[in-house]
């Protein structure tokens, strides 16, 4: 089991994020669609074709009804995944890291995943990965230290302290949702310190996300 820096709480917590860039994006498209034909019906009309202009117009309104309904239904769908957008395009979850929480704290990465067991099992996973009965993911590196439990609330919340010397005051902190048919596990890599440069929080985010997302989750389908 890993050490304990703090007392273990019941509490229900964490809520993913949403995104308006692409409901903006099909906004400016629907707009500019809208001026182009529109303003080209009007020069139509002062050009005394009127039995042509009707064409455009009509066609400026179909494309702008268009464009709004992929703006509003792309927004919709990104506020049901709760995704938000990375820099480094490699399917992760970044997070700027001059991002803070509402405690305040630099996020530096995270991401959200569903995982097969409820949250009891995957809570009991993380505050205790080397328990007999289960197969043993948590394998630390060369350069890496065992990591403690600073924090703990059954069955939803728990946090890590860091995995690298380099960078003591790190936390992971795993935010558990779900039920019995499956959980949602958001990781955040967070830091009161100054964020790395680009390269290290890669680095960091990927050997998060193998040991959560791919170790761990990998030893429950054994």
């Amino acid at each position: 089991m890993l050490p304990h820096g703090s007392r273990v709480r019941q509490s229900l917590h964490g809520k993913a994020p949403g995104g308006r860039f692409l409901l903006l994006l099909a906004v400016i498209a629907g707009w500019a669609a809208w001026f182009f034909y529109g303003g080209y019906s009007v020069v139509l009309v002062w050009s005394r074709i009127d039995g042509k202009a009707v064409f455009p117009l009509i066609e400026s309104l179909a494309l702008t009804v268009a464009w709004l309904g992929i703006g509003v239904g792309l927004f919709l769908l990104n506020r049901r995944w709760g995704r938000t957008w990375t820099r480094s395009g490699d399917g992760h979850v970044g997070a700027d890291p001059e991002r803070r929480d509402d405690r305040g704290v630099k996020v530096l990465a995270e991401r959200e995943k569903s995982q097969p067991p409820p949250p009891s099992i995957i809570w009991e996973t993380l505050t205790d990965p080397y328990r007999p009965s289960a197969r043993q993911w948590l394998v630390i590196a060369d350069d890496e230290v065992q990591p403690s439990v600073v924090e703990a609330e059954r069955p939803s919340l728990v946090v890590w302290s860091s995995l690298w010397p380099d960078r003591p005051n790190d936390v992971i902190r795993f935010t558990i949702k779900g039920d019995a048919d499956g959980s949602s596990l958001k990781w955040s890599l967070e830091s009161p310190d100054d964020p790395p440069d680009d390269a290290r929080v890669r680095q960091l985010r990927h050997r998060i996300n193998y040991l959560i997302n791919g170790e761990m989750r990998d030893a429950f389908d054994c």
